[in-house]
């Protein structure tokens, strides 16, 4: 039996004779907050949209806590709460009776899970006052409490902190890690400010043209760094790296360059002089979450 929390397992979604998700795998564990990352066009909010339901995958298969969307669609679904976009709210009514209206139409939702999902969300002392007298920031707030009501394994937030001053970012970011590390609450995350998914996220899948490039834990991301090597066959020094170490070096301007683990460093220069190359220099630059993904994204095409 799966015991992650969500399981997407080799989607693909197709519409028309376009394919826009070309086979994305990745998991989340309980408690983890999870970051997706692409740059516009890439088949994020698509992704997201299959995992919430909103779409139908082609082929593969999306399980939330062991139940398959397509075969125990609502049992899956139970699971999970969302903010796709931004939140449907009544401006005209109070962020109590949003709510209320909305526990009303689903089931077995108390007075209690309303009240625990306001305290969690910080809108205790607001909760009473009309939508249109809130900012940006507590509509926010309103929008997560009703994804938080039926008390969900799984939060799906796309771009979830869009229009938010410095100020409201760090609170949102605060109250997903705190769901996270204290409720275990599962947070799948995807945002184009990617300092807010490298101080949010502990995982992170990287999506270009539809494909996740690299998926793996943020601290490990970050600590890989950009090596350059000077040796006397460039040749021969890139293939080393690819068949020992699996590492797809470039030759620019007359020296290898590859993005690798520090770890791996000793490693790789060892195999380069035991095989008879002359290792002139080395030098390394480590990577930002940043510098990593416009390396791993560049050239992408809207198509």
């Amino acid at each position: 039996m799966d015991n992650h929390v969500l399981s997407v397992n080799n989607i693909t979604k197709r519409i028309g004779k376009k394919e826009i998700i070309k086979g994305i795998s990745f998991r989340i564990d309980k408690g983890e907050v999870f970051g997706f990352l692409g740059p516009n066009g890439a088949g994020k909010s698509t992704t997201l949209r299959m995992i919430v339901g909103l779409l139908r995958p082609t082929s593969g298969n999306i399980a939330i806590c062991g139940h398959s969307i397509t075969k125990n669609f609502i049992k899956a679904m139970s699971n999970v709460g969302c903010i796709i976009e931004e939140p449907d709210l009544y401006n005209y009514a109070t962020g109590m009776k949003n709510l209320e209206m909305l526990g009303y139409m689903s089931k077995n939702i108390s007075r209690k899970d309303i009240m625990d999902a306001v305290e969690l969300v910080g809108m205790e002392k607001r909760i009473g006052d009309k939508v249109s007298t809130y900012s940006r920031g507590m509509k926010q707030r309103i929008g997560l409490a009703q994804a938080l009501l039926h008390n969900p394994k799984l939060l799906v937030l796309d771009e979830p902190t869009n229009g938010l001053d410095p100020q409201g970012i760090f609170e949102f970011r605060e109250m997903v890690k705190d769901l996270a590390s204290e409720k275990n609450i599962s947070v799948l995350v995807s945002s184009h400010l990617i300092s807010e998914i490298q101080l949010m996220c502990s995982k992170v899948s990287i999506i270009k043209d539809g494909l996740v490039v690299k998926t793996g834990a943020v601290n490990d991301l970050v600590s890989s760094s950009e090596v350059y090597w000077v040796v006397d066959n460039l040749e021969k020094g890139k293939l080393i790296m690819k068949e020992r170490f699996k590492v797809n070096a470039k030759i620019i301007n007359n020296r290898l360059e590859a993005v690798i683990g520090l770890n791996q460093l000793e490693m790789v220069n060892a195999s380069l002089v035991n095989e008879g190359l002359k290792l002139k220099y080395v030098n390394s630059k480590s990577k930002t979450l940043e510098e990593l993904f416009l390396s791993l994204t560049e050239n992408q095409k809207i198509t």
